[in-house]
């Protein structure tokens, strides 16, 4: 555990710019800062209790998007005193790289590498679309696999101006990359107060973490929500930021960089008719109201259930452990139950 938290320290040391594929330098560090301050040794040694025998050697197979996401599995797996060998993503493999590298100066056995032989591992730990986890799958026979391919997050809340300000920062982190980055926000009611007030919210968010370069392939999903929102609901556009309300009828799973996209919803079996088409690929649920579920279980008690994770707005992209990640536990996942 000790070695565990001085690569962390030495992990903070580094510049993170260089090594968060593509984000900006406020970005970055406020993405390490999160990502490093959300694992605590008790959380550690909780998940570390978990019964059955380990895996001798491990492969992290990490997705492009989030450069953070490995921080936490090679955390915990390097705390179980498991090999980890990460797959890094070619595109830009430079935080795997480091994060080799200050393991392994403190005497942590984690490799990195690029190159698509993957060995034959005890276990496997892997993110990527669904057909490239099938992939991983069909290379790694005799693994244990724990594998997790498209999932996406969304946001539930009333139309209360004062929500603004988290969300815009949601909406911000990592801009809008990974599973936990909300796709849409789902309003109660008329969003008009919640919208006026992110017009203003977005603009000092997008000060304090600048936006990165926008992906020329997402322009095209662009340039069609606004035109859509334009024709059918409300747009509002500013330096490096928009907002685009649009009919629920008309949501798609697809998180654009500080482009926030609202949906209103008249009740619980409204949102059941947008979401359940995509209820395989539910990740997480923001919400502004915990107590929604408890107080109204046969409208809202369903829908939430959906969700693997459902968390209060502010704590979406940074969770902490002991956890389970889209409803599978992170050691228990790849541990020999049979064996303790």
């Amino acid at each position: 555990m000790a070695r565990v938290m001085a690569a962390l320290g030495r992990l903070r040391r580094l510049d993170p710019a260089p090594l968060s594929q593509g984000l900006t330098a406020e970005n970055a560090y406020e993405g390490l800062d999160r990502a490093i301050s959300a694992i605590q040794a008790p959380g550690l040694l909780q998940e570390l209790a978990t019964p059955g025998r380990r895996p001798r050697d491990l492969l992290l197979v990490v997705a492009w998007g989030v450069f953070t996401s490995p921080l936490e599995w090679v955390c915990l797996y390097a705390a179980a005193g498991i090999t980890v060998r990460i797959k890094a993503p070619r595109r830009d493999p430079a935080f795997c790289e480091a994060l080799a590298q200050v393991f392994s100066a403190e005497g942590l056995p984690v490799q990195v590498q690029t190159d698509r032989d993957l060995g034959a591992p005890d276990a496997v730990v892997a993110f990527g679309s669904d057909a490239g986890v099938a992939e991983v799958v069909a290379a790694t026979p005799g693994a244990r696999h724990l594998c997790f391919g498209h999932r996406f997050s969304a946001v539930l809340c009333d139309a209360s101006p004062m929500l603004a300000q988290v969300l815009a920062w949601e909406q911000a982190r990592y801009d809008s990359r990974g599973c936990m980055a909300p796709v849409a926000i789902f309003v109660l009611g008329d969003p008009a107060p919640l919208f006026d007030a992110l017009g203003e919210a977005m603009p000092l968010a997008e000060f304090a973490l600048p936006r990165g370069p926008l992906d020329p392939a997402l322009g095209p999903e662009w340039r069609r929500r606004l035109s859509l929102a334009r024709a059918t609901g409300r747009v509002v556009e500013g330096e490096g930021w928009a907002l685009a309300e649009l009919p629920a009828e008309h949501f798609t799973p697809v998180a654009l960089p500080r482009l926030v996209t609202l949906h209103r919803i008249d009740d619980a079996a409204h949102l059941e008719r947008i979401l359940g088409p995509w209820r395989p690929w539910l990740s997480s649920l923001a919400v502004d109201d915990l107590r929604r579920p408890l107080d109204h279980p046969d409208d809202w008690g369903p829908v939430h259930a959906w969700f693997p994770r459902v968390v209060l707005l502010g704590s979406l992209q940074q969770p902490r452990m002991p956890r389970r990640h889209d409803g599978q536990p992170m050691l228990g996942g790849v541990l020999d139950p049979v064996a303790s």
